[in-house]
């Protein structure tokens, strides 16, 4: 199930990043065929190899620790809609950006990937509630035909872990055949 990986060397694992980078590269060396001569281009195109995911331990979200530490925006948009341990529902963020962008992946573990995913963002990323949570919780309030024009700075760091997530598990996971209905 894992695919195999090429002798590369590790690669920055951020989905965006590193396809804009290649485009870069791609389009220096179009234009500029005669400066490019000592660029090899098989280095720059997929598939890539970075650390895989690792397996974590499952913590409790809905605890009265994390709800009471300002944390309460940030976990409930990103709750799968899945059992994992959490507060309530599925968040929008979670369920039909995060979770959606990896039903593609084959015997991919997502409740890991959820525990994963926040505990990158306040371990690896440093979201820290002191500092945002009383401005992401001005931030609320949900109007879908109204497109908000300030957003909560801990959906920038959900954006930034699911990159970088879709990144590692693109160079560790097979796909298959999905079909989009929407």
């Amino acid at each position: 199930v894992y695919t195999e990986v090429f002798d590369k060397e590790m690669v920055y694992p951020d989905i965006l990043l590193r396809d804009y980078a290649r485009l870069i590269i791609e389009r220096f060396v179009t234009e500029y065929p005669n400066d490019a001569e000592n660029i090899i281009l098989e280095k720059i195109k997929p598939p890539y190899k970075s650390e895989p995911i690792p397996i974590v331990e499952e913590i409790d979200y809905g605890a009265d620790k994390y709800l009471d530490s300002g944390l309460w925006q940030l976990l409930s948009s990103m709750k799968f809609d899945m059992k994992v341990k959490g507060m309530g529902m599925y968040g929008d963020f979670g369920r039909y950006v995060f979770q959606s962008a990896l039903e593609c992946f084959i015997d991919l573990d997502k409740a890991n990937i959820y525990y994963y995913a926040i505990q990158y963002i306040l371990n690896t990323l440093g979201y820290n509630p002191e500092y945002f949570a009383e401005y992401d919780n001005h931030r609320n309030g949900y109007d879908r035909h109204n497109v908000k024009k300030i957003e909560r700075i801990g959906k920038k760091y959900q954006w930034i872990t699911m990159y970088n997530i879709l990144a590692r598990v693109s160079d560790t996971y097979s796909i298959k055949s999905c079909a989009r209905t929407n």
